[in-house]
Order: C-alpha cells, then structure tokens, then sequence
C-alpha cells in the first residue's frame, strides 16, 4: 500500500525534476530530488528509492520495450494534459518551472 496518494506517481514526479533541472551541463543531486518531492509533491522518499526510480527510468528507457513505451506515454500525459494535472494537483508541478 502507498504511503500517500501520489507515491506511485513518484517516479514520474522523479522524471519530471530530472527533465527540467538536468542536462549533460547541469547534474542533480539525490538530496535536490528528494527535497523537490518532500516541498512540492509531498511525498516522502528515501535515498535509496530515488536511487531506484532512475534505475528503473534508465532500463525502461534503454530497452524498447512496451514498460518503456507506456511510461513515455503516461510521462507525456502527465507533463502536458490539464486533466491528468488537475488529477495529481497535490504536487504543484509548476513550482520549478
């Protein structure tokens, strides 16, 4: 069971900061992740699950496979369907942009 009601959405709140806050020229610390989660979603996260939510980003994006493509599907759902932002409005998604 979650621990809140957006904590399965949180490795698409995860996503979200790293697309935003992190190129090849701007790297992103665990610790800026965690605080993005906690101020704006308020979701609580540990290290560790950080750790594994970009594991799981980077294998489902690396292989084209149909988890890689779902997720690319509900990520774009989520960055750009009012409907979808109006579902998860618990995480001010507009805070860091």
């Amino acid at each position: 069971m979650p621990k809140s009601e957006n904590q399965k959405l949180k490795i698409l709140y995860v996503a979200k900061y790293l697309l935003k806050n992190s190129d090849e020229n701007h790297e992103v610390i665990t610790s800026d992740i965690i605080d993005y989660l906690e101020n704006y979603c308020e979701l609580k996260a540990e290290r560790r699950s950080i750790y594994r939510d970009i594991n799981t980003l980077a294998q489902s994006l690396d292989n084209d496979n149909d988890l890689g493509i779902l997720f690319i599907i509900v990520f774009n759902l989520l960055l750009f369907n009012s409907s979808i932002r109006t579902l998860t409005s618990k995480c001010r998604l507009t805070a860091l942009m």
